[in-house]
């Protein structure tokens, strides 16, 4: 978040800088006046939806995250499980431990 405001600020200063204006210009332009669009009969509605849609995208989110999560741990541990010990045999003797014989 800061990178990109603080890339953009740069850039406006940059921008007006180099252009030789007094005043930041507008990093996007647009034809559209203020009350040009479409009117929709149902506005409430179309809110509606678009609250439905955006709580249905955020339980997907997490569904995924959580299901993403939970088969990472499940791979991870099948892949870490621990191997077959391999038999145990006895240590090698040294030679010069052994005591002599008269």
């Amino acid at each position: 978040f800061t990178a990109s405001l603080t890339g953009s600020v740069v850039y406006c200063f940059w921008k007006s800088y180099t252009a030789g204006t007094t005043g930041l210009q507008p990093l996007l332009t647009t034809d559209v006046s203020p009350n040009e669009g479409v009117v929709s009969e149902f506005p409430m509605l179309l809110l509606a939806l678009d609250i439905l849609l955006g709580a249905i995208c955020g339980v997907g989110g997490g569904v995924f995250i959580r299901l993403h999560s939970a088969i990472a741990g499940r791979l991870k541990r099948w892949r870490t499980v621990a191997a077959p010990k391999a038999p145990t045999h006895p240590p090698p003797v040294r030679q010069g431990s052994r005591k002599k014989e008269a």
